[in-house]
Order: C-alpha cells, then structure tokens, then sequence
C-alpha cells in the first residue's frame, strides 16, 4: 500500500494517536503522576528500548501460538459452521451446545487446561483456538445461509458435486462474513494466549506482563502492552489486506 493511501485512510487515527500520547505526556508531567501508577509516554518509550531484546525473546512463542490458535479456529470453525448448514440435525445438536460453551468464561478454563496438559505450548494453543472458535462458527453459518437458492438450484442444474458447490459458490458468495469472524477472531486469539501465560506460563509476553507488574514497574509493563496492540494490529492487518485482495468487487 502506497504511503499517500495509506496516509489518506489512516492519517486521521494517526493524527488523534499523537494527540493522545502528547496529552498524556503532558498531563503526568503537569501533575506529576507517580510512575508507579501511570508512565508518562516516553518512559514507556525508554523501557520498551531497555528490555528491547527481552521482548524481543518472548515475542516469537506468544505470536507463534496466537497464529496457530487463531488458524485452527479458522479451520474447525468454518467446517462445523458448514455442518451445522448442511444438517439440521447437527444444527439442533452442536448450535445449542457451542452457545453454552461460549457463554462460559474462558479465562476459568486455563487452569484446568494447564492441569490436564501441563504449562507447555498446548494448552496455550488450545485457550486461543477456544476463545476464537465462536466467532468463525456463527460467521461461517450467517454467510452460507446467505447464498442466493437461485444459486443453488442453478449449480444443481450443471450436476455440481457438493464440495464444488462448497468451494466454487459458498466460499466465495460467505467470504465478506468469514473474513468478519476472522477479523474478531485474531484478536481474539491474542487474548486466549496472554490469559494462558499469565496463569502459568514460562515464556512468553503475558508471563512478562505477569512478572512486571507483579514489580510495579508500569513503563515496562505498558511497554509489553503496546507491544501486545501491535500483534493484534498486525493480524487484524493482514487479514484486512487479504480480505480487499480477494474481495475485490467490493473495493
């Protein structure tokens, strides 16, 4: 994306960023906010660059874990949401049962999950595949129930096998709504995995959040949280950029 476009989309969101951060700034400095309870901007700044190999050590296993958490939702999310479409019985089945699921709150099944797998890397997976399941399921059963049935009887008529219908007119005409859960789902994903690090993690960014302010120290502990907002913009990105290279009607 060419810096003017990106400038003319986003320029305003930098623009009210700035204007946040200054304020900031100049509000701890103006009251003399004790650092204990909110660092100023730039002591942020400097101890993001003071543990900049640190983080950059406990980057790699929380992204890694939220990637393939978040992938596996995509995966079982869209097949279940196919299922469920194509079935009324499992629809009746599994609909009920992953609305009750969903309602219970995950952050209670991180220490049965570290109980039952221990505190290596799956139960992390597992946490962010959980909390990002949900979206990807409804958006896959709103957007297949969405398919124009004239589409359906025309792809009849050409004695179309069910998975080239699946692939060639209910992926496509679902996209916009897949491309919907996995934005949520990404963010999501993130979150699944700081939980699972802040209970019992051994690496990663949320058992470094953990760690810091269990200190007190709020420039570093903000710094870690700055650090968690740009993994989860930078999912939300490349899903954003693909959705607009595929769905190129639309833009």
């Amino acid at each position: 994306m060419r810096p003017e476009v990106v400038w003319k989309r986003y320029g305003s969101s930098i623009v009210f960023g700035l204007i946040v951060l200054f304020a900031w700034e100049l509000g701890c400095r103006f009251f003399s906010v004790r650092p204990s309870l909110l660092p100023a901007p730039t002591a942020v700044a400097r101890r993001f660059l003071e543990e900049s190999d640190l983080l950059g050590q406990n980057v790699l296993p929380t992204l890694s874990q939220t990637v393939l958490g978040f992938l596996l939702s995509v995966v079982v999310g869209i097949l279940c949401g196919w299922v469920i479409v194509k079935s009324e019985i499992m629809s009746d089945t599994l609909y009920p049962l992953i609305v009750i699921f969903q309602v219970l709150p995950k952050e209670t099944l991180a220490p049965i999950l570290m109980l039952w797998f221990g505190a290596g890397v799956l139960p992390r997976l597992l946490l962010a595949f959980l909390i990002a399941f949900f979206p990807m399921v409804i958006n896959t059963v709103v957007g297949l129930r969405s398919v124009d049935r004239d589409m359906h009887r025309f792809t009849r008529s050409l004695s179309c096998s069910p998975w080239q219908l699946f692939f060639k007119v209910e992926v496509p005409w679902a996209l916009p709504y897949l491309f919907a859960g996995m934005k949520i789902s990404a963010t999501l994903a993130v979150i699944g995995v700081v939980v699972a690090e802040l209970v019992a993690g051994r690496s990663g960014l949320g058992y470094l959040l953990l760690f810091a302010s269990s200190k007190l120290d709020m420039a570093f502990t903000f710094a870690i949280l700055a650090v968690l907002a740009a993994i989860g913009l930078l999912l939300f990105g490349d899903i954003a950029l693909a959705e607009r290279k595929l769905i190129y009607w639309k833009t």
